[in-house]
């Protein structure tokens, strides 16, 4: 009665489900090291749906395969297709002794990667896996087994060895030294656990900190990393430098959005000590109308903003911390970067580029055969500065050939060299930037990305249409315009992807990644 009441609300109903529900049960979190320096798991598996929406690109990815040139990688990829059959469904998956929707964890035994996937049965996909072989008319030597798994090991880079299982309901691959097999093996078949074992509530923290989803969640520990990167024989104070520039970014997180929605969601924030976080929100610039660049009929779009003098003092004091890792470490090529990052922070600039606050480049429509110049387009180019019409001067000395000195910073569209481009180019400056446009399209989103109200803008952003995108590439593409297989493949992709987003933007956590794309 206590257990029934606690989960219910007042009203009777049951209590609202919490994201944290979400993070109770992974099979394999209790074999990843409390240590690793690096992880990502999953404790929900994909939606159903996504599954459903590649089920039938296999078969045509066959067609394709059948038409390549022959070679050790096809045959692999085309035996594996025609094993799969038609459409890779959920049955399909569970006869093949697969899962359309595995839990999956990948994760560091120190240095070295180590991969784990539910699978529905092992015996299955032994048997699956020998009728792929055969179909490839190759061989593969006999596994070994050890505690209910069948096992290879494969030569892998340098002193290095691959290990791949199978297992009841698991399967996993793993690169350890060759020399140390014996050592590694028992953690990798999962027979040994770590001594102590990574929480699922450190996964969940950070899942809420960062808003990812239980569809996956994982972190770098850099400071982990770099000191198990570092070789052997790195004298201390190396690995005091290298330590101090990774305690200022400490640990990357990366992770899943809401993916019960028809989207693709993901993304990344690199943590940065706070002060170092403050300073590079000083990079962040507010444009008029930057939003314009992504809305409407947008086929691509990309933009750029940031305040020149303070990406450039920033530059410097990594270049500093750099050089100083560098003579510690002995690194002929940390000392080089270093240099560069040191020569762009203090290289002489004319104030006209130092007051650039950003770019942006936004494309509707273009239409062009292959091997030719465009015959006509429709978007625009901007670039946002502090004085623009001092900008425009600059660029009028040293492109004496364009007539830009006819700008008036007044916001009238004027025709830039008629006549003797593909198609007409108009130009428009104001006071706070200048842009190129060119199709009724171009025009109207020029002026609202030159006029619009001042806006937070990322440091980055790219924007796409896939279908779009997608349509125009395959229209430049001879290939794809005589092959009716690559064609048909493009098109079943376009029926699944829509429109993408991806920023990068910084706040108090640090450095900010994420992706979103939608599907259809």
């Amino acid at each position: 009665m206590a257990a029934t009441a606690a989960g219910c609300a007042a009203s009777g109903k049951p209590a609202p489900r919490s994201p944290a529900d979400d993070f109770g049960d992974s099979p394999f979190l209790s074999l990843v090291p409390a240590d690793t320096p690096y992880v990502m798991a999953n404790f929900k598996p994909l939606p159903a749906s996504y599954a459903n929406r590649f089920a039938s690109m296999f078969e045509l990815l066959r067609v394709q395969l059948l038409r390549a040139p022959a070679g050790s990688a096809t045959d692999l990829l085309l035996a594996i297709t025609e094993e799969i059959g038609t459409r890779f469904d959920a049955r399909r998956a569970e006869e093949l002794g697969l899962s359309v929707r595995p839990r999956v964890a990948f994760y560091g035994l120190g240095l070295y990667p180590v991969y784990r996937m539910e699978i529905a049965d092992g015996k299955r996909l032994l048997a699956t896996l020998d009728r792929i072989v055969a179909r490839t008319k190759r061989t593969l030597e006999k596994p070994r087994e050890r505690g209910g798994h069948r096992y290879w090991v494969f030569a892998g880079p340098g002193t290095n060895a691959f290990i791949v299982a199978i297992g009841p309901h698991a399967v996993v691959g793993a690169m350890v030294p060759a020399a140390e097999i014996d050592r590694h093996l028992p953690q990798v078949l999962g027979i040994e656990k770590p001594a102590r074992t990574l929480p699922a509530a450190a996964l969940r923290d950070l899942a809420q900190r960062h808003g990812f989803t239980a569809y996956g969640v994982g972190y770098v520990d850099t400071g982990r990393l770099a000191g198990l990167a570092l070789p052997a024989g790195a004298p201390p104070a190396c690995r005091t430098a290298v330590a101090e520039i990774a305690a200022r970014a400490p640990r990357l997180a990366w992770g899943n959005g809401d993916l019960a929605a028809p989207v693709v969601e993901a993304g990344a924030v690199l943590e940065l000590a706070p002060d170092l976080a403050a300073d590079l929100k000083g990079l962040a610039v507010r444009t008029p109308g930057g939003g314009a660049a992504t809305t409407g009929d947008v086929m691509f779009a990309m933009s750029a903003a940031a305040n020149v003098v303070e990406l450039r003092a920033l530059g410097g004091r990594l270049g500093d911390a750099l050089a100083a890792a560098a003579s510690a470490c002995q690194s002929e090529r940390l000392a080089e970067l270093a240099a560069g990052l040191s020569r762009a922070a203090t290289s002489p600039l004319p104030p006209q580029l130092l007051g650039i606050r950003g770019a942006v480049l936004s494309i509707n429509k273009i239409v062009m055969e292959p091997g030719a110049a465009p015959t006509s387009a429709d978007g625009f180019a901007a670039v946002w500065s502090d004085d623009a019409p001092a900008l425009v001067n600059l660029a009028a000395s040293a492109l004496p050939g364009i007539p830009l000195s006819d700008l008036r910073p007044d916001g009238t569209s004027r025709e830039i060299m008629p006549g003797s481009m593909p198609f007409p180019v108009h130009a428009i400056l104001r006071p706070g930037g200048v842009a190129l446009w060119a199709g009724a399209g171009g025009e109207k989103d020029a002026q609202a990305a030159l006029a619009g109200r001042p806006e937070p803008a990322p440091l980055l952003r790219f924007y796409y249409d896939y279908v779009r995108f997608t349509e125009f590439s395959a229209s430049l593409s001879a290939q794809a315009q005589g092959q009716d297989e690559s064609r048909a493949l493009l098109d079943q992709m376009s029926k699944i992807f829509g429109t993408a987003t991806m920023d990068v933007t910084v706040d108090d956590r640090g450095l900010v990644w994420w992706f979103k794309m939608n599907m259809r």
